[in-house]
């Protein structure tokens, strides 16, 4: 019989055992389904949308085992009924092989790529901003240590000298203590009616 067929029905016949050839069960286990999840009372449910399998158990574990065990008897069904080419892949599933470059590699690669940049930028701005301004405070509090070392032994000029300062220092600060005390007291209405 094989010997009658025409030319055309050789081909057809090649062709479908090429795709028998490409839709094989381990080639559909390896595509990968978004599994949803959701509790429903007791139970996990898990559902893959795209074929339409849904499972569901008390323990999370078995529920996902449930899963990949439908999953496998729909492709194994599927295929040995010749409708593996009707199976639903993937929503993700791209047939194309894109040329890599930094806009098409994985996600991992950008993510690791930017996660670097942004270090080296934190790295740049601590050794070049932060740490000399740590240095200059750390500076600026020393000479403020030597500076009152020993103020057991002051003498009294010296003593007021600084009270004077430090009433200047606060005269300045005091409208912006009064500004401060102000939108403190209004942003709490409780104290205010207490009063």
């Amino acid at each position: 019989m094989e010997k009658d067929r025409m030319p055309n029905q050789n081909n057809h016949v090649q062709q479908e055992e090429n795709i028998e050839a490409v839709f094989t069960l381990d080639y559909y286990q390896s595509l990968n389904y978004d599994i949803r999840l959701r509790r429903k009372g007791k139970h996990f449910v898990l559902a893959i949308m795209e074929l339409g399998i849904v499972e569901k158990s008390e323990d999370l574990t078995m529920a996902y085992e449930k899963i990949q065990a439908a999953k496998e008897a729909y492709f194994r069904s599927m295929i040995e009924d010749d409708f593996a080419d009707s199976i639903v892949k993937p929503a993700d599933f791209n047939t194309t092989i894109k040329p890599t470059s930094l806009a098409n590699r994985p996600n991992l690669e950008n993510f690791l790529i930017k996660t670097g940049i942004v270090a080296i930028v934190i790295t740049l701005f601590v050794f070049f901003i932060v740490n000399p301004a740590v240095k200059y405070n750390y500076n600026k509090l020393k000479s403020i240590e030597r500076e009152f070392k020993g103020i057991a032994d002051w003498s009294d000029e010296r003593v007021e000298k600084y009270k004077l300062r430090a009433r200047n220092i606060a005269r300045k600060i005091k409208p912006i203590a009064e500004e401060v005390k102000i939108v403190w007291e209004s942003a709490s209405p409780d104290d205010s009616a207490k009063k």
